[in-house]
C-alpha cells in the first residue's frame, strides 16, 4: 500500500474534507522534515514549548474550534497535568491526576466537545475553557477571568484543584461570605445537547452540586453556619449548611468531619434534596452562590475551587472512547458502554454490555462509515445497527466478528486512509 503525498504538512482547520492535496489532516507522533514521514518516539511531540521536563506525554490531541482557526494541543503528562499549548503558551487546565506507571490518555472529539479518558482517572471534557468531568456543568472555577463576579473573596494562587487559583473566605469568630453572581442567571436545570435535565431542584433534587474545600488555621468550624446557600431570581434559596456536604457522590455517603485537618482537600458533593429550601427554590434561575464561614472559637480560612453541577450517574472510567452515530462509546476491559445517541454527557448504569472475546480486553476502537471496528488482542468486531425507534438504554446493536487470525494491538495506531483503516497489530500493518 501507499500513503497519500503529505509533504505540505498538516491541514489544521476545522473541517479535514477541505484539506487541499498534499496537507495531512492529522499528525501524532511523526515529522516531515523535507517532505519525508519520519516518526517520532511515542512519548514526544513536535513542539517547542517546556512544560513537566521531566515527565513523559500521556495525551497529545488536539481541540478543534467550530470557528475554526488553529487548533489547541492538549497534552497530558506524567506528572499528572493537563494542560493546552497555543502558540509558545502553555496554560494548565487541571493538576492532580494519576501519576502511575502506564497510564494513558484515549480521546474523542464530539462536536463542540473534546473527551478524554483512562481507567484510573475517568472521562473528563473541554469545552475550549474548563476541564470538568463528563456529565458536569460548571458554575464557577475561581479563576481570575471570574474575579468581577465574585464579592468578598481572595484569590490562592498556592492552594488550587484546577487552572491556577482558588478562592478564599476567612472567619474569625462570625459568618463571613463570598458570593459569585453570574453575569446573567445561571441555569442548572438544562442539559448540555440533548442530555437530559438535571435534577437539581430540591425536590426530586437527586442530581448534585460539586466543590473542593480546603480548611487552614486552626479554628474550630461552625458547621450551621458555614454552608453554601442558591439564591433565585426571586429570592427563594436553597441552604446546604456544612452537616450535610457529603464526601462522595452517594445519598447515603459520608457527611464532611465536623473537624477538618487543617491543610487537607475534600471533596464535596451536595444532594440537592439535603438542601433546606425557603419557598419554591428555582435552579433553573439561579441569581447568587454563596460560601460562608463560621468559627465558634479561633480563625478558619474556607478555600473553595472547582464548582459545578453534575449527574449523579455517569459514564464510568474507561481507556477508549469512540463515537458513532452520534453516540459516545467508552470502552475498557471486554465491556462498551454507551450515551443516547446526541447526548454525550447522559449514562444510565443499564447502557453497557459485554463484547464475546474469549475473555481478552479491548484494545481499540474507531468508526469508520457505518460500524464502529473493535479490536481485542486476537479478533476484530464490527458494531452496527440503527437506533432509530428503539429507547435508550435499550439500544441494540449488531456485532459481528470479522476475524480471529489476528487483532488490533494499539487503539493509537489506528488511521484512516484509502478508504480503509490501518492499525498496528504485533510487527505488522493491518487494514
Amino acid at each position: 500500500f501507499t500513503f497519500p503525498d503529505v509533504n505540505k504538512g498538516l491541514w489544521s482547520f476545522a473541517s479535514p474534507a477541505s484539506a487541499p492535496d498534499g496537507f495531512a489532516t492529522g499528525m501524532d507522533n511523526l515529522d516531515l522534515p523535507g517532505g519525508v514521514v519520519t516518526s517520532m518516539p511515542g512519548d514526544s511531540i513536535n513542539n517547542d514549548v517546556a512544560y513537566d521536563a521531566a515527565s513523559t506525554v500521556t495525551l497529545q490531541c488536539d481541540y478543534k474550534s467550530s470557528t475554526g482557526g488553529a487548533p489547541v494541543n492538549v497534552i497530558g503528562t506524567s506528572l499528572g497535568n493537563i494542560i493546552t499549548v497555543t502558540g509558545t503558551t502553555a496554560t494548565v487546565l487541571r493538576p492532580g491526576f494519576s501519576t502511575a506507571a502506564g497510564i494513558w490518555w484515549s480521546h474523542k472529539q464530539y462536536g463542540t466537545d473534546l473527551f478524554i479518558a483512562n481507567p484510573t482517572d475517568g472521562v473528563w471534557r473541554y469545552d475550549n475553557n474548563t476541564l470538568v468531568p463528563i456529565g458536569a456543568k460548571a458554575i464557577a472555577q475561581m479563576e481570575s477571568d471570574e474575579a468581577s463576579l465574585w464579592a468578598g473573596e481572595t484569590a490562592d494562587t498556592t492552594n488550587y484543584k484546577e487552572g491556577v487559583q482558588a478562592m478564599y473566605v476567612e472567619s474569625s469568630g462570625s459568618q463571613t461570605t463570598m458570593t459569585f453572581t453570574p453575569a446573567s442567571n445561571f441555569d442548572a436545570v438544562s442539559g448540555r445537547l440533548g442530555a437530559r435535565d438535571y435534577v437539581s431542584d430540591k425536590s426530586p433534587g437527586t442530581d448534585f452540586y460539586h466543590f473542593f474545600i480546603k480548611f487552614t488555621n486552626t479554628g474550630t468550624v461552625d458547621t450551621t453556619n458555614t454552608r453554601l446557600l442558591l439564591t433565585d431570581g426571586d429570592g427563594d434559596s436553597l441552604n446546604f449548611p456544612m452537616t450535610v456536604w457529603l464526601t462522595s457522590k452517594s445519598s447515603s455517603g459520608t457527611a464532611v468531619t465536623a473537624t477538618p485537618t487543617d491543610g487537607t482537600w475534600y471533596e464535596i458533593w451536595c444532594e440537592a434534596n439535603d438542601g433546606t429550601e425557603t419557598a419554591t427554590f428555582d435552579s433553573s434561575n439561579i441569581d447568587t452562590f454563596a460560601f460562608a464561614v463560621d468559627t465558634s472559637a479561633g480563625t478558619r480560612r474556607m478555600i473553595v475551587d472547582d464548582f459545578y453541577v453534575v449527574y449523579a450517574q455517569t459514564m464510568p472510567a474507561v481507556q477508549i472512547l469512540a463515537e458513532w452515530k452520534n453516540i459516545l462509546f467508552g470502552l475498557t476491559g471486554d465491556e462498551y458502554n454507551f450515551s443516547p445517541a446526541g447526548a454525550p454527557d447522559e449514562y444510565d448504569t443499564d447502557a453497557n454490555d459485554v463484547l464475546k472475546s474469549d475473555g481478552e480486553a479491548i484494545t481499540a476502537a474507531a468508526r469508520f462509515f457505518n460500524q464502529l471496528t473493535v479490536g481485542t488482542d486476537s479478533h476484530v468486531f464490527t458494531l452496527s445497527g440503527s437506533v432509530v425507534g428503539q429507547v435508550y438504554p435499550s439500544y441494540e446493536f449488531d456485532i459481528n466478528e470479522v476475524t480471529d487470525e489476528f487483532g488490533i494491538s494499539s487503539h493509537r495506531s489506528i488511521v484512516k486512509g484509502q478508504n480503509k483503516l490501518w492499525w498496528c497489530w504485533k510487527q505488522q500493518i493491518c487494514s
